[in-house]
């Protein structure tokens, strides 16, 4: 060979090795531009680079790290409307004159973001507070004890849930503005360990929300994330605790701007439905079907007429049985220059807006940023508060048909407004609680006061995430009545009995069977009881 074809031969293979690997640095550094259309092939990562440059690294060292490159400080958070009128209050004339019960406030120096469960193993409720920094014991007289909880960087939102069937609430922290994620198993005592990286949960994107379901019925938690910049995800966990991408797999694609998630078995056909919010897009509602062949099974439109459909965008979902009907009903708050909407399921009717009829209710439709079901007086029918920017509004159920604004005589419009909200039962008095996140971060611990009200608190550690519960009372009058309740990974429920200090049973079902997994008969009210403790007793 001569050597000028050597010299062209070296050239060639120059040239060659020079295009592959500047088409390299292209495709490393291209993002791919997702569409509305599902892909034909598995989307790669968009993170990968990340993942590379950070590989063997700890979830707080690898937010250390990408902190202190941030030259410019973060923006402060939003505090509030830019306009610094508050929105009037719009109270019913038709206020009802009837309504007893009275809000009253009670101390707590903490700021959120914030999560509310049974954390250390004790009776009683701990909140994990400042974004996952601290934690607060609960006495029974209200008393509150903080302590710090060492190496966990704060997050956005807290989502606690028993991933692992240990008996223990674990929490998932989410994080924007390209941070991963965190996921922190418990050890039963209130001490965390960070397994993000190990149970396979690490991403950099801008996450917005998560939600906790099992989408399989196999009886071990899934994890749904949204994010901004990213598609939206659903990690299917396996009996090993490894959580595997599947969104795809399921024809589950929203390629961005997921901002809100619900999850929850609208259809009792024993498979959780979605609720995803989506910035600058019509929300979805998405129902679960299932196959055998696990890769088979998908996600696709809800067939039912659903009213909000194609006039809401990002709201936030909440879900409780308005009616007790045993469908689950469907409220939507979409923000400081959005619309409260609540939806009756009506089952294989379809779903109808109750709240915004003139003929059946006096309640207009409204802005809200926030919104919860909590049964304020206690009559076993899930009552609705609602937050807008500087007023909140109490929404009293009748019976399920229909609702009067208490506002004012309940005291709860002295409060000016709350980003998020959180019923329960924080000192287990039987007395309603409604923890208030404000818009600059402080939490407000507000409680109902109710004369003649009796109720039954229930602790169902032990039991699966996704249990009904139905509880049949007795009053004083020989009538029975039968209240339902949904779990929602929840561990302790306060319940509302009404005039009724007899309960005649307390039924747990799974969500889709008709036989009980556990019945408890003949129990007295007010008070809080083990249902596990109180079953292995003799004679029960």
């Amino acid at each position: 060979m001569s050597k000028w074809n050597i010299a062209a031969l070296a050239l060639a293979v120059t040239l060659t090795v020079a295009s592959v690997l500047l088409w390299l640095d292209h495709s490393w550094r291209l993002t791919p531009e997702f569409t509305d259309e599902i892909p034909i092939k598995r989307p790669p990562r968009l993170d990968q680079k990340q993942l590379l440059r950070f590989a063997g690294k700890s979830i707080p060292e690898i937010i250390a790290s990408l902190q202190a490159e941030r030259t410019t400080p973060a923006a402060e958070a939003s505090v509030g409307p830019t306009d610094s009128t508050p929105m009037a209050p719009p109270f019913s004339v038709a206020e009802s004159d009837s309504f007893a019960p009275r809000f009253e406030s009670r101390e707590m120096d903490l700021v959120g973001p914030f999560a509310v469960g049974q954390f250390d193993g004790d009776a009683g409720l701990e909140i994990i507070s400042s974004g996952g920094k601290v934690i607060s014991k609960i006495s029974s007289s209200g008393e509150i004890s903080s302590a710090p909880l060492p190496d966990v960087p704060a997050g956005d939102e807290l989502i606690p849930a028993d991933y692992n069937r240990d008996g223990a609430l674990d929490l998932f922290i989410v994080r924007g503005g390209g941070l991963p994620n965190s996921l922190l198993r418990n050890d039963g005592t209130g001490n965390f360990t960070d397994v993000t990286i190990e149970a396979g949960l690490i991403e950099f994107s801008d996450t917005t929300t998560a939600a906790w379901l099992d989408y399989d019925g196999d009886g071990i938690l899934d994890l749904l994330v949204g994010s901004h910049d990213h598609p939206l995800e659903l990690y299917r966990q396996t009996a090993t605790g490894i959580f595997q991408p599947i969104a795809w797999d399921l024809g589950l694609w929203v390629p961005r701007q997921v901002t809100s998630l619900g999850a929850a078995d609208l259809d009792r056909d024993g498979w959780p439905d979605l609720y995803l919010g989506i910035a600058g897009a019509p929300d979805q509602l998405l129902r679960f079907r299932h196959a055998e062949i696990w890769d088979e099974s998908r996600y696709e439109e809800y067939q039912a007429a659903f009213p909000p459909a194609a006039t809401t965008s990002a709201a936030q979902p909440g879900f409780a049985d308005f009616d007790n009907d045993g469908d689950l009903d469907l409220i939507l708050s979409t923000g400081e220059t959005g619309l409260l909407s609540l939806t009756i399921n009506q089952g294989a009717e379809g779903f109808v807006e109750r709240i915004s009829d003139p003929d059946i209710d006096t309640v207009p439709l409204q802005p809200a940023t926030a919104a919860c079901f909590l049964d304020f007086d206690l009559d076993g029918y899930a009552d609705l508060t609602t937050a807008a920017p500087g007023f909140l509004r109490a929404l009293w159920n009748r019976e399920g048909l229909t609702f009067r604004d208490v506002s004012k005589k309940s005291g709860i419009a002295a409060l000016t407004g709350a980003a998020r909200l959180y019923p329960g039962d924080l000192d287990r008095d039987g007395r309603p609680d409604l923890i208030l996140e404000g818009a600059d971060g402080v939490l407000h611990w507000s409680e109902w006061s109710i004369p003649d009200a009796h109720w039954l608190g229930l602790d169902l550690s032990g039991y699966p995430s996704d249990l009904r519960i139905e509880i049949t009372t007795l009053d004083s009058d020989e009538v029975l009545r039968t209240i339902r309740r949904n779990l929602f990974n929840a561990k302790h429920l306060l319940v509302g009995l009404g005039t009724a200090q007899h309960v005649r049973s307390v039924e747990l079902f799974s969500v889709s069977q008709d036989a009980p997994l556990a019945s408890l008969n003949d129990v007295t009210s007010d008070q809080y009881l083990s249902l596990r403790q109180r079953l292995a007793e003799p004679g029960n």
